[in-house]
């Protein structure tokens, strides 16, 4: 099965991860069990949840793209909870949508803030990642939105980014 998502995904057809994809093949010790879907999806998760159902403040970072047109440019604010990633760089691979506002948002004490994100402060929660012909696009919440449409239908919008600037294919 593996080898079938990887042939896919190579064969130009996309991929939508919807919720907590970014855990898949994730666990407690070991977070990146099988590489290339990490690889494939642009980041791997490691070390929990800086947020656990407080609520956020999401960035648009993408007002233009079609699979935001939902939010109207527009910040909004929802309860739930984020996963932070362990790759010390995101946006050289990463066409981000959306990210939490971690000014807005603040840090809770008692949650575990990986170095590497305490640094730079760059939480994705929405992004698009190219791959030679393919896309990948992932949905962080089951439901993303703020008055109307679901991550489902949002997410399953053809990508269309602006440029293929930054990107890794």
């Amino acid at each position: 099965m593996r080898k079938s998502l990887l042939a896919f995904i190579a064969s130009g057809k996309g991929f939508v991860g919807i919720h907590d994809a970014i855990a898949t093949f994730v666990q407690y010790p070991v977070y990146d069990q099988w590489p290339p879907f990490g690889q494939m999806l642009g980041a791997t998760e490691n070390g929990g949840h800086p947020w656990d159902g407080e609520t956020m403040t999401v960035r648009v970072e993408d007002p233009k793209s079609p699979l935001n047109a939902v939010f109207h440019g527009e910040e909004f604010q929802i309860a739930d909870q984020a996963f932070q990633f362990q790759e010390p760089t995101l946006r050289d691979h990463l066409h981000v949508l959306l990210s939490i506002d971690v000014e807005k948002t603040g840090f809770f004490p008692n949650h575990h803030i990986l170095p590497v994100r305490m640094a730079d402060k760059d939480f994705p929660v929405t992004w698009i990642r190219a791959m030679g012909r393919a896309a990948s696009s992932i949905a962080r919440w089951d439901m993303v939105r703020p008055s109307s449409g679901s991550s489902l239908t949002w997410s399953s919008v053809k990508p269309s980014a602006p440029s293929t600037a930054g990107y890794v294919s």
